[in-house]
Order: C-alpha cells, then structure tokens, then sequence
C-alpha cells in the first residue's frame, strides 16, 4: 500500500468516527497512538529495543499478551485502554512517549472502528515508505485535518508555505537555539530543523539540535500529542522531547533564545482563566496575543531575532500601545508583512508577520502589503510560495540572520502598485498610541472579483475601522473628562 493510500484509508475511518460523533482532532490522536506502537515496533529490529513496555507493544493489540490467540474487538478495546493508563502515567519515564499518550482520554467506544484501525494500521510496513512520503504523510493529516471548521484544529496549524517563509529570511543557524512558544504541530520546529539540516551539521551539531536547541510548548493535551508525533515520524527519536505540555505565559523565561518562529493563537483569555501577570511585561492584560508577544520579546536573548503571525489588534488597539513603544526603542523592528484573508483558521481575521530584533531600536519599519486587492482561500486557493517571493526578494535576507540593503519598489508616480514601502520609527513614535496604522496605498478593482471572500474581507476591514473609531471616541472622552477635572 503507498503513503498516499494509506492516507485516503485513514481519512475514511476518521470521517466515519466523525459521523459517530467522534471530533476530527480526537480521533487523529487515537490513530497517532496506534500507529506509534506500529513504527515503534517495527524499529525494533534496526534500533535493539522498543520504546514502551513488552505488555504495551502492538503485537499485544493483535494477539493475548504471551499467546496465540487473537484479540477480539471487545478485548482489543479494553487493552487499548490499558496501553493508554500505563503510557501515560508518570511512571513511565519515557518523556517522548509519555507526551504521545499524555492525558489524552480514548473516547472510542465502538469496537468495530477501533478494529478497523488496528488492522488497517497492521497491513502497511512504515519502514518501506520511502523517506519523502514518511515526511509528508502525516501532515498531509494534519492539514486535512485543520480545514474543519467544526474542530477548532485549524488554530493549531499555520500554513506551511507561510512558515517556510519566515523560517528562510530569519534563518536560523547551527548551534542556535529555536523556540515556538505556542508550537501547535510542530510545524515551526521541523522547518526550523530542515533549514538547519541544508548546512550541513556534524552529527554532535544534529544530535544537540534534537535533543537540546528545538523547544516547543503547548498547553493542549490533544495537541502535544499530534505534534510529538509529528516529530517523532520526521525523524526526532529522542530521550528528551523537543515539545512540552504547559502554559508558556505562567512563567519568567528560564533560557533565553536565539531565535523565536511563532503563530500564537487568536482570542482573549477567558474570564475565568488564570490572570497572567508578570514582571518582564511592560503591560498586564487578558489579551492572549499581547501577552505571548511580550512573553516572546523577554524571551529572547540579546540579538536574537524574531518572526510572529499577530493579529492588527496588536499593531492598533491602545492596550498594546506600550508593547508597540518597546518594540521600537529595545528592538528593531525591521518588517512588518499584512497577510491577505483567507490563510487563517479565523477566516475574518486580518492579520500580520513581525520581524524583530533584540537590543537595538528600531530606525525604519518596512511594510510589505500582500493585503490589498489580494486574496486567498485554505482550501480552494491556499497561499503558496510564488506568492511570497517578491517578498522574500524585498526583504533581502543577507544568509547570516539579518538582511542587506533594501529599496522601495512603492513610488506613486512610476509603480504605484509596488507593495514595499518604508516608514521612520518615527513616524509611530509620535503617536500617543504608537499605533502603526498606514493608509492603504494600493488600490485595486473589487469589482472584477467581488466574491464571497472580498465581502469577508470588506466586512473585516470595516469592523477594524469601528474598532479604531470607537477607541478615539473613548480617547476623547477621557480627555475631556480630566480637562473637566
């Protein structure tokens, strides 16, 4: 069976779990854990042991643990559940597989499906897959997985051409130590991990980098695992995991990075979540995205360098007015790159990609507008890598982590659709809010394409517009109150 057939029979069984009210992301981790002890197994012969206890190993899904008798569905579920307890637990001291079985509740309950995936499972040998199709078989899943609206997964998957991107200008080197603070599925990490591979590293240099200089962290059980798993079959058969279970914003930074790659999720806290407050932050909210910027800016080491999907928010509204100054006069924040709609799980959501560096202000902000008279869809037309060259070419990474000399391609009278522009530090500084606010400088025909997606897009912009209005009117409102005062 090829990689690509085996995909299509997995997805089926997902679907059908789905029609029995299993969610997507629930049973992806089930197949994860399965097909774990699978691979696990079948390394055996190359690597001299297995990872998991003799009582836990696949063959005992297949047949009763120490005879020949086959399992039957029932019993199959039942030891399922027992490999999960036992995995699981604290007392295993495996970390990595502790993390694929980590607080994940197996929530199958019809037999029937749990056997049809061990015997589908059983009839592929991973190891005969060759090593490209091993690479992108499972996050072909995740991907799929992600265009569910219904799941919520999308959150946790950023566009691989979009994290390619940000992984070749920001460049991360050998013996750099990478962090995504937010990971999701790992996908940060592993291009991190593949641009680091193409310089050739000695095999100390590659075993450090997995073992020790790729950190990741997630503070959802479900997600921990498909991104262990994600590491796992890419290769990282390690003692230590490169992706931990936890809150990123519950604690001061211990280790600061080289370089942070990151799409942290959208939303506020909720109210009933734990208030986030520290010392390194230079504002205390409950705006999820302003805290992981500022958990990434203390996180970083004197110049590292940074590469983060945020929402406008953070570039306009006043409660990051604070975090915006900081960013201009502790760092330089070199580029700002406008994301068109539709590359986003939160298909109304605007947002952008950050580029900074640590220790230094800021002197020009350069804007790259892939917004305006641009669109996109994650399933019908997902953003690819042509789409981003002429960026990558206008930001001009120089091949040792920061970039060269650049040039405007926006001029009003010669190309007024050039889509680079630069902006003095300046320019936002002497706002009171700091916003970084630009008027939209290219104009295109809406009407040609004037679909459902230039309706979102529209709906959203105006949404933005209000937004901002209403927090001048608040403004205002305070001013006058203290003139009265």
């Amino acid at each position: 069976m090829s990689a690509n057939n085996f995909a299509k029979k997995v997805w089926s069984i997902v679907d059908a779990l789905s029609a029995q009210g299993i969610g997507y992301i629930d049973s992806i981790a089930l197949f994860s854990q399965l097909f774990f002890l699978k691979v696990d197994n079948e390394l055996i012969e190359l690597r001299g042991f297995s990872r998991v206890p003799e009582a836990c190993r696949w063959s005992t899904l297949l047949y009763q643990y120490g005879g020949k008798n086959k399992l039957s569905p029932e019993e199959q579920v039942q030891h399922y559940m027992e490999i999960v307890e036992v995995l699981s637990s604290e007392i295993n001291h495996d970390l990595m597989v502790q993390n694929i079985f980590t607080k994940v509740q197996a929530k199958i309950d019809k037999d029937i499906y749990l056997s049809k995936i061990i015997s589908l499972i059983n009839d592929v040998q991973w190891l005969d897959f060759n090593p490209e199709d091993r690479v992108s078989f499972y996050e072909r899943l995740l991907e799929r997985n992600s265009q569910d609206s219904r799941s919520g997964a999308g959150q946790y998957f950023t566009q691989r051409s979009l994290i390619r991107m940000m992984v070749e200008v920001i460049d991360p080197h050998v013996g750099e130590l990478v962090w995504d603070p937010a990971c999701g599925t790992g996908g940060f990490l592993l291009a991190a991990y593949e641009h680091i591979c193409q310089q050739k590293p000695s095999l100390g240099e590659l075993n450090l980098l997995q073992e020790q200089n790729l950190r990741g962290q997630d503070n959802v059980p479900l997600v921990v695992t498909l991104g262990t798993m994600n590491m796992f079959l890419h290769g990282f058969d390690v003692v230590t995991p490169p992706i931990q279970l936890g809150n990123s914003l519950l604690t001061l930074p211990q280790t600061r990075a080289d370089v942070v790659l990151s799409d942290p999720p959208l939303g506020v806290c909720n109210s009933d979540a734990i208030k986030i407050e520290r010392a390194d932050f230079v504002t205390q909210c409950n705006n999820r995205q302003i805290n992981f910027l500022q958990h990434i800016m203390s996180l970083l080491k004197d110049g590292g360098r940074a590469a983060v999907v945020v929402p406008d928010n953070v570039l306009f509204t006043r409660e990051a007015k604070s975090v915006r100054r900081a960013l201009l006069t502790n760092f330089n924040l070199h580029t700002i790159l406008w994301l068109p709609l539709g590359i986003s799980y939160a298909q109304s959501a605007l947002t952008n990609v950050i580029f900074f560096t640590k220790g230094q202000p800021t002197t020009d902000v350069w804007i790259y507008d892939l917004r305006n008279n641009v669109s996109f869809s994650t399933a019908r037309k997902p953003l690819q890598r042509k789409d981003l060259v002429d960026f990558i070419n206008c930001y001009h990474a120089d091949g040792h982590g920061g970039y060269g000399e650049r040039y405007e391609t926006y001029d009003l009278e010669s190309h007024p659709t050039g889509r680079w522009r630069k902006f003095s530090a300046a320019y936002f500084l002497q706002r009171d809010d700091c916003s970084f606010s630009v008027p939209a400088w290219i104009r295109g025909n809406t009407l040609e394409n004037f679909d459902q997606e230039n309706v979102v897009k529209v709906l959203a912009e105006m949404e933005r517009h209000v937004r901002l209005m209403s927090e001048c009117v608040e403004f205002f409102k305070s001013e006058l109150l203290s003139a009265k005062n």
